[in-house]
Protein backbone atom coordinates (compact mmCIF):
# COMPACT_ATOMS: atom_id res chain seq x y z
CA UNK A 1 0.00 0.00 0.00
CA UNK A 2 1.54 3.49 -0.91
CA UNK A 3 0.84 6.46 0.58
CA UNK A 4 0.82 9.54 -0.63
CA UNK A 5 2.73 12.22 1.28
CA UNK A 6 0.87 15.16 2.12
CA UNK A 7 1.80 19.14 1.23
CA UNK A 8 2.44 19.56 4.91
CA UNK A 9 3.84 15.76 6.06
CA UNK A 10 6.44 16.02 3.07
CA UNK A 11 9.36 17.71 1.78
CA UNK A 12 8.30 20.78 -0.10
CA UNK A 13 9.41 21.11 -3.83
CA UNK A 14 12.32 23.74 -3.49
CA UNK A 15 11.70 27.35 -4.44
CA UNK A 16 13.99 28.34 -7.46
CA UNK A 17 16.38 30.85 -6.99
CA UNK A 18 16.68 34.08 -9.03
CA UNK A 19 20.03 33.94 -11.49
CA UNK A 20 21.99 36.04 -9.38
CA UNK A 21 23.83 39.14 -11.96
CA UNK A 22 26.99 40.30 -11.42
CA UNK A 23 25.49 43.61 -9.91
CA UNK A 24 23.03 42.18 -7.19
CA UNK A 25 23.17 39.71 -4.68
CA UNK A 26 20.21 37.55 -3.53
CA UNK A 27 19.44 38.05 0.57
CA UNK A 28 18.29 35.14 2.64
CA UNK A 29 14.82 35.99 1.73
CA UNK A 30 14.79 35.21 -1.90
CA UNK A 31 14.54 39.05 -3.03
CA UNK A 32 17.50 40.82 -4.71
CA UNK A 33 18.59 44.38 -3.20
CA UNK A 34 17.77 45.54 -6.78
CA UNK A 35 13.99 44.62 -6.08
CA UNK A 36 14.53 46.29 -2.93
CA UNK A 37 15.83 49.82 -4.23
CA UNK A 38 12.82 49.44 -6.51
CA UNK A 39 10.62 49.45 -3.13
CA UNK A 40 12.91 52.06 -1.38
CA UNK A 41 12.64 54.42 -4.48
CA UNK A 42 8.93 53.60 -4.69
CA UNK A 43 8.14 55.18 -1.32
CA UNK A 44 10.44 58.16 -1.64
CA UNK A 45 8.49 59.10 -4.76
CA UNK A 46 5.45 58.79 -2.55
CA UNK A 47 6.31 60.82 -0.37
CA UNK A 48 7.69 63.45 -2.80
CA UNK A 49 4.25 63.43 -4.08
CA UNK A 50 2.52 63.96 -1.17
CA UNK A 51 4.96 66.98 -0.37
CA UNK A 52 4.41 68.48 -4.04
CA UNK A 53 0.45 67.84 -3.66
CA UNK A 54 0.79 69.89 0.02
CA UNK A 55 2.24 72.40 -1.81
CA UNK A 56 -0.10 72.40 -4.57
CA UNK A 57 -2.53 72.96 -2.02
CA UNK A 58 -1.58 75.98 -0.58
CA UNK A 59 -3.52 79.27 -1.01
CA UNK A 60 -1.88 82.02 -2.77
CA UNK A 61 -3.55 85.36 -1.95
CA UNK A 62 -2.65 88.93 -3.65
CA UNK A 63 -1.64 89.95 -0.20
CA UNK A 64 1.21 88.02 -0.46
CA UNK A 65 2.74 90.01 -3.66
CA UNK A 66 5.37 92.79 -2.84
CA UNK A 67 4.64 96.25 -3.38
CA UNK A 68 6.16 96.62 -6.30
CA UNK A 69 4.41 93.93 -7.97
CA UNK A 70 1.25 95.15 -6.74
CA UNK A 71 2.51 98.72 -7.88
CA UNK A 72 2.65 97.43 -11.53
CA UNK A 73 -0.38 95.63 -11.37
CA UNK A 74 -2.28 98.97 -10.19
CA UNK A 75 -0.53 100.54 -12.73
CA UNK A 76 -1.81 98.20 -16.11
CA UNK A 77 -5.55 99.34 -14.09
CA UNK A 78 -5.22 103.23 -13.81
CA UNK A 79 -3.85 103.38 -17.61
CA UNK A 80 -6.36 101.27 -19.60
CA UNK A 81 -7.73 103.02 -21.62
CA UNK A 82 -10.96 102.70 -21.15
CA UNK A 83 -10.97 103.07 -17.12
CA UNK A 84 -12.10 106.78 -16.26
CA UNK A 85 -9.72 109.36 -14.90
CA UNK A 86 -11.81 108.61 -11.18
CA UNK A 87 -11.47 104.72 -11.55
CA UNK A 88 -8.53 104.71 -8.85
CA UNK A 89 -10.67 105.67 -6.26
CA UNK A 90 -11.92 101.78 -6.31
CA UNK A 91 -8.19 101.02 -5.39
CA UNK A 92 -9.10 103.13 -1.94
CA UNK A 93 -11.68 100.83 -0.51
CA UNK A 94 -9.96 97.42 -0.77
CA UNK A 95 -7.75 97.72 2.37
CA UNK A 96 -5.19 100.03 4.46
CA UNK A 97 -2.57 98.43 2.55
CA UNK A 98 -4.01 99.59 -0.93
CA UNK A 99 -4.74 102.78 0.34
CA UNK A 100 -1.64 103.46 1.14
CA UNK A 101 0.33 102.23 -1.58
CA UNK A 102 -2.14 104.43 -3.78
CA UNK A 103 -1.25 107.75 -2.23
CA UNK A 104 2.15 107.27 -1.53
CA UNK A 105 3.28 106.55 -5.40
CA UNK A 106 0.86 109.20 -7.14
CA UNK A 107 3.39 109.89 -10.12
CA UNK A 108 4.09 106.38 -10.77
CA UNK A 109 0.45 105.96 -10.87
CA UNK A 110 -0.38 108.86 -12.45
CA UNK A 111 -2.85 109.79 -10.04
CA UNK A 112 -5.64 112.32 -11.31
CA UNK A 113 -7.91 114.63 -9.26
CA UNK A 114 -11.62 114.82 -12.00
CA UNK A 115 -13.26 117.96 -11.05
CA UNK A 116 -16.60 118.34 -12.66
CA UNK A 117 -17.79 121.55 -10.82
CA UNK A 118 -20.48 119.79 -8.40
CA UNK A 119 -18.94 121.80 -5.88
CA UNK A 120 -16.06 124.49 -4.91
CA UNK A 121 -12.69 122.95 -5.82
CA UNK A 122 -11.91 124.37 -1.93
CA UNK A 123 -14.02 121.77 -0.82
CA UNK A 124 -12.38 119.17 -2.96
CA UNK A 125 -9.17 119.88 -2.25
CA UNK A 126 -9.90 119.82 1.61
CA UNK A 127 -10.94 116.39 1.06
CA UNK A 128 -8.00 115.31 -0.91
CA UNK A 129 -4.23 115.16 -1.06
CA UNK A 130 -2.63 117.58 -3.48
CA UNK A 131 -3.12 115.68 -7.02
CA UNK A 132 -3.25 117.31 -10.42
CA UNK A 133 -6.63 118.22 -11.36
CA UNK A 134 -8.30 117.78 -14.49
CA UNK A 135 -11.55 119.80 -15.11
CA UNK A 136 -14.26 118.07 -17.00
CA UNK A 137 -17.97 118.79 -17.48
CA UNK A 138 -20.29 118.22 -20.40
CA UNK A 139 -23.63 119.62 -18.87
CA UNK A 140 -24.64 122.66 -18.82
CA UNK A 141 -28.18 122.86 -18.90
CA UNK A 142 -30.43 123.71 -16.07
CA UNK A 143 -29.70 125.04 -12.65
CA UNK A 144 -27.19 122.15 -11.73
CA UNK A 145 -25.54 123.14 -15.21
CA UNK A 146 -25.14 126.93 -14.57
CA UNK A 147 -23.79 126.26 -10.90
CA UNK A 148 -20.91 123.62 -12.69
CA UNK A 149 -19.95 126.34 -15.47
CA UNK A 150 -19.76 128.93 -12.20
CA UNK A 151 -17.71 127.00 -9.86
CA UNK A 152 -15.14 125.93 -13.27
CA UNK A 153 -14.92 129.35 -14.09
CA UNK A 154 -14.09 130.22 -10.57
CA UNK A 155 -11.59 127.09 -10.65
CA UNK A 156 -9.95 128.27 -13.33
CA UNK A 157 -9.34 132.35 -12.21
CA UNK A 158 -8.46 130.74 -8.83
CA UNK A 159 -4.69 130.35 -7.44
CA UNK A 160 -5.35 126.49 -7.40
CA UNK A 161 -4.60 126.97 -11.47
CA UNK A 162 -1.17 125.46 -10.82
CA UNK A 163 -2.35 122.06 -9.97
CA UNK A 164 -4.82 121.91 -13.38
CA UNK A 165 -3.12 119.27 -15.76
CA UNK A 166 -6.25 119.16 -18.04
CA UNK A 167 -9.31 120.78 -19.38
CA UNK A 168 -12.02 119.02 -21.05
CA UNK A 169 -14.93 120.86 -21.83
CA UNK A 170 -17.44 118.60 -24.27
CA UNK A 171 -21.06 120.60 -26.00
CA UNK A 172 -19.96 123.79 -24.32
CA UNK A 173 -22.37 127.00 -25.40
CA UNK A 174 -20.15 129.90 -27.17
CA UNK A 175 -21.95 132.00 -24.41
CA UNK A 176 -20.02 130.04 -21.85
CA UNK A 177 -16.51 129.82 -23.70
CA UNK A 178 -16.53 133.52 -23.97
CA UNK A 179 -16.54 133.11 -19.62
CA UNK A 180 -14.36 130.21 -19.78
CA UNK A 181 -11.68 132.00 -22.35
CA UNK A 182 -11.90 135.55 -20.32
CA UNK A 183 -10.56 132.91 -17.04
CA UNK A 184 -7.92 131.64 -19.03
CA UNK A 185 -5.70 134.73 -20.11
CA UNK A 186 -2.76 133.56 -17.92
CA UNK A 187 -0.38 130.96 -17.47
CA UNK A 188 -1.23 127.36 -16.41
CA UNK A 189 2.34 125.67 -16.10
CA UNK A 190 1.28 122.20 -15.33
CA UNK A 191 -1.16 122.33 -18.48
CA UNK A 192 -0.66 118.52 -20.50
CA UNK A 193 -4.26 118.50 -22.69
CA UNK A 194 -6.70 120.89 -23.62
CA UNK A 195 -10.24 119.94 -25.06
CA UNK A 196 -13.06 121.96 -25.56
CA UNK A 197 -15.86 121.42 -28.01
CA UNK A 198 -18.34 124.22 -28.98
CA UNK A 199 -21.94 122.83 -29.80
CA UNK A 200 -22.92 125.91 -32.19
CA UNK A 201 -20.80 127.83 -34.54
CA UNK A 202 -20.55 131.69 -33.87
CA UNK A 203 -17.43 130.75 -30.82
CA UNK A 204 -15.57 133.87 -29.31
CA UNK A 205 -11.88 133.98 -31.21
CA UNK A 206 -9.43 133.10 -28.57
CA UNK A 207 -7.23 136.18 -27.95
CA UNK A 208 -3.15 136.08 -28.05
CA UNK A 209 -2.79 135.73 -23.98
CA UNK A 210 -5.02 132.71 -24.37
CA UNK A 211 -2.55 130.54 -21.47
CA UNK A 212 -0.87 133.23 -21.31
CA UNK A 213 0.98 132.90 -24.83
CA UNK A 214 2.86 130.25 -23.37
CA UNK A 215 2.19 126.28 -23.30
CA UNK A 216 5.68 124.69 -22.31
CA UNK A 217 4.38 121.50 -21.03
CA UNK A 218 1.51 121.10 -23.35
CA UNK A 219 0.98 117.67 -25.15
CA UNK A 220 -2.42 118.18 -26.36
CA UNK A 221 -4.71 120.59 -27.72
CA UNK A 222 -7.81 119.83 -29.51
CA UNK A 223 -10.62 122.80 -30.27
CA UNK A 224 -13.38 122.30 -31.94
CA UNK A 225 -15.50 125.34 -34.05
CA UNK A 226 -12.92 127.24 -32.20
CA UNK A 227 -11.04 130.35 -33.84
CA UNK A 228 -7.68 130.83 -32.53
CA UNK A 229 -5.56 133.07 -35.15
CA UNK A 230 -2.72 133.29 -32.72
CA UNK A 231 -2.38 129.15 -32.23
CA UNK A 232 1.35 129.42 -34.08
CA UNK A 233 2.99 131.61 -31.60
CA UNK A 234 1.62 129.39 -29.10
CA UNK A 235 2.66 126.39 -30.64
CA UNK A 236 6.58 127.86 -30.31
CA UNK A 237 6.52 126.98 -27.01
CA UNK A 238 4.44 123.33 -26.63
CA UNK A 239 8.05 121.55 -26.88
CA UNK A 240 6.10 118.34 -25.94
CA UNK A 241 2.84 118.68 -28.07
CA UNK A 242 2.10 115.46 -29.80
CA UNK A 243 -1.63 115.84 -30.88
CA UNK A 244 -3.31 118.70 -32.13
CA UNK A 245 -6.59 119.33 -33.94
CA UNK A 246 -8.74 122.32 -34.38
CA UNK A 247 -11.62 122.90 -36.67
Amino acid sequence: MSVIPSPSSGSARPRPSLPSSPHSSTPADGTSSSHSLVRKNSVHLQVESSQNQSRLGRRVTINMLPDGVLLDIFGCYVNDQNVRTSDWHTLLHVCQRWRYLTFASPLRLGLRLEYTGKKPMAAMLDVWPVLPIVITQSTWVGDHGMSCANNIVTALESEHSDHIHGIQLFDIPSSLLERVAAAMQKPFPELLDVLIWVTTSGAPVLSNSFLGGSAPNLRSLRLDRTPFPAMQKLLLSADELSDLGDN
